[in-house]
């Protein structure tokens, strides 16, 4: 995890132009502790992946203000 504001835009960038690791970054924090993963945005693409890398995960997905507005932390 990357907490400096300088470190984060540098790494921002870097991600446009180089492959990133999804799986890799998913099961980093699945061994963190976290299993619950929110994508923003059209599509279940990410929700699907994170299920191949690890069944046991909960995704949701939140593509409109209807969604922003009905979803519960």
């Amino acid at each position: 995890p990357e907490t400096d504001n300088i470190k984060l835009k540098s790494n921002l960038l870097k991600q446009l132009e180089n492959p990133v690791h999804w799986a890799e970054t998913i099961r980093n924090m699945i061994n963190d502790g976290i299993n619950q993963f929110i994508e923003v945005g059209p599509g279940k693409i990410l929700q699907g992946l994170n299920r191949r890398i690890n069944k046991d995960t909960v995704n949701f997905g939140i593509s409109n203000l209807k969604d922003i507005q009905s979803f519960e932390v």
